[in-house]
């Protein structure tokens, strides 16, 4: 059941998310991340399941799965040999359709942009490296998707730290009750 229901709940932020509407001109080819040729469709509030039905077979879809946590949200498949982009716009052009969109499928992924980040072997070590051993490393990948932010602070165990390389700049925390080189502990810690 618990299962269901997160599936349903991504199901539905996938749609919101990726609410794009398609004019007849524009072609869509099936993103990659997607289920299928899956397209997730929401009817309007007070459409009966057998006005769903018709409109689904109307496109040339069918229905692959509802969900009763989302009332009105729609599974479908295209059967009818339509391309994703047609049968989307027949759906879209229905009056009782809210929103008809490909079934994305959506990851939590906090990855970082640095372009060396795949030589930052402590942070994830795929055991790529000459003598490295795989997940032999702080797993901050996982770290990251459970929370990124910048109310975090991190210590560092370490020699030290440059604080003036560009990605730490703006980030390093310094103890402002502390006076740094007097010797003396100011903040009591």
């Amino acid at each position: 059941m618990a299962y269901r229901l997160i599936r349903a709940c991504t199901l539905l932020l996938a749609a919101l998310a990726f609410s794009v509407h398609v004019s007849a001109q524009v072609d869509i080819a099936p993103p990659a991340n997607t289920v299928g040729e899956g397209i997730l469709v929401q009817f309007k509030a007070g459409t009966s399941t057998a006005t769903r039905l018709r409109a689904l077979k109307s496109a040339g879809c069918n229905q692959t799965a509802s969900f009763s946590i989302v009332p009105g949200l729609s599974a479908a498949s295209i059967t009818s040999g339509a391309s994703l982009s047609q049968t989307l716009l027949l759906l879209r052009s229905n009056p009782n359709v809210a929103f008809a969109e490909p079934n994305y499928i959506l990851t939590a992924a906090q990855t970082p942009n640095d372009p060396q980040f795949g030589a930052l072997y402590g942070l994830n070590n795929t055991g790529a490296a000459a003598g490295s051993v795989a997940d032999a490393d702080i797993d901050a990948p996982e770290a990251w998707d459970i929370q990124t932010g910048t109310d975090i602070i991190v210590a560092i165990v370490d020699t030290g730290v440059q604080y003036t390389h560009p990605d730490l700049v703006t980030n390093i925390w310094n103890n402002a009750r502390e006076i740094a080189g007097n010797g003396i502990d100011d903040d009591g810690n």
